[in-house]
């Protein structure tokens, strides 16, 4: 059983309570959607640079995308469209928040299947930098992009979630944390904090929402 912990805030960017993610500075509070994409798809020490949230789209797109869970309401658009969506903001945090202009190499060897999935996921996202005039990555830094995202769909494949298939994951712990968090955001605080135990051997999850004991 392992435990995290969100913190109840206002979202400065878009205005309205979300959840803050505890362990990393860079986390904005976002809906419960956000806390089990913190929980189940970044991995341990990540600190919130692009390399680690390009990792994350790759859980994402081995989680969500492997299992349908993008299209379990009838949507449309492909897992590489949805992944693909987020990358220029990442891409903006990247250059704006962190000063940085380039990614740092990857060495990563994955099937060539994934590596073309990848590849598409960069394409829907160079839509998105377009449709808003911002400038694209270079080359070098999009081929960089699917590299990282491919790390992160081999690491929850082959290593987090080795034992259990990518339906089993989005369906037995994704959906009901952000089920549960969106349920307790209802009735959330400023200041309050959000508590979600998940036993990935049981794949059992138990979210809870108060205000932090006081230490005597």
């Amino acid at each position: 059983m392992k435990t995290y912990k969100f913190t109840v805030a206002e979202n400065e960017q878009y205005g309205g309570l979300g959840f803050k993610p505890s362990w990393y500075p860079n986390g904005d509070p976002l809906s419960g959607m956000a806390v089990a994409h913190d929980i189940l798809e970044h991995f341990a020490h990540d600190q919130g640079d692009a390399e680690g949230e390009f990792q994350a789209l790759g859980a994402a797109l081995f989680i969500r995308g492997d299992s349908g869970y993008f299209q379990r309401n009838g949507n449309v658009n492909s897992p590489e469209k949805h992944i693909g969506s987020d990358l220029s903001n990442i891409w903006q945090l990247h250059t704006d928040r962190d000063g940085r202009n380039n990614l740092r190499p990857c060495g990563v060897m994955c099937y060539h299947e994934t590596m073309d999935q990848c590849r598409d996921v960069v394409k829907e996202g160079l839509k998105e930098f377009e449709e808003r005039e911002q400038t694209e990555p270079s080359l070098r830094d999009c081929e960089l992009i699917a590299r990282w995202i491919a790390k992160g769909y081999k690491r929850a494949q082959s290593q987090r979630y080795a034992k259990h298939d990518s339906y089993t994951i989005a369906y037995s712990l994704f959906d009901p944390i952000a089920e549960q968090a969106d349920k307790a955001l209802k009735h959330a605080e400023e200041g309050m904090v959000l508590t979600v135990r998940v036993d990935f051997k049981a794949l059992k999850v138990a979210v809870s929402c108060d205000y932090p004991q006081e230490e005597y």
